[in-house]
C-alpha cells in the first residue's frame, strides 16, 4: 500500500510562472513548451510582483508604499504580455485568454484604452 504526505512547499513566483505553462504544455499539449522571462515584459513581469508584495504585505502600522501610475501600467502590459506568449505557444489551453486580450472586444477596448491615457 502506498503513502500520501502533506506538506507545504512555497516556491518563488518566477518557478510558478515558469512551471504551469511548462506542465500545461507536456500534459494538455503534449509538447515542451517554456516561458522566456529575459524578454523585458518578463523583466517587468517580476517588477510587478515585487512591486505588488510591497504594497499587499507592507509592514504593520506603517504607511503604505506609493505606486506610480507608469508603474502600474508597466506591470499591467507585463501581464498581457505573458498571458499573450501563452496563448501563442499553448493555444488550447489558453484560448479562453484570446476574448480578453482581444483589443476589437469591448473588454479589450477598455483595458487598451484604460492603458493608454496619460
Amino acid at each position: 500500500m502506498g503513502r500520501c504526505w502533506c506538506a507545504t512547499i512555497h516556491q518563488s513566483f518566477k518557478k510558478r510562472i515558469k512551471a504551469v505553462p511548462a506542465i500545461l504544455s507536456r500534459r494538455v499539449e503534449g509538447k515542451e513548451e517554456s516561458v522566456d522571462l529575459g524578454k523585458q515584459w518578463g523583466k517587468d513581469l517580476l517588477d510587478g510582483h515585487v512591486l505588488r508584495n510591497k504594497v499587499m504585505h507592507s509592514a504593520f502600522g506603517q504607511s503604505l508604499p506609493r505606486v506610480t501610475k507608469q508603474e502600474l501600467i508597466r506591470s499591467a502590459k507585463a501581464l498581457f504580455a505573458y498571458f499573450e506568449d501563452l496563448t501563442v505557444k499553448l493555444p488550447t489551453t489558453f484560448q479562453h485568454m484570446k476574448t480578453l486580450l482581444d483589443d476589437k472586444t469591448e473588454f479589450g477596448e477598455m483595458l487598451s484604452a484604460q492603458l493608454e491615457r496619460p
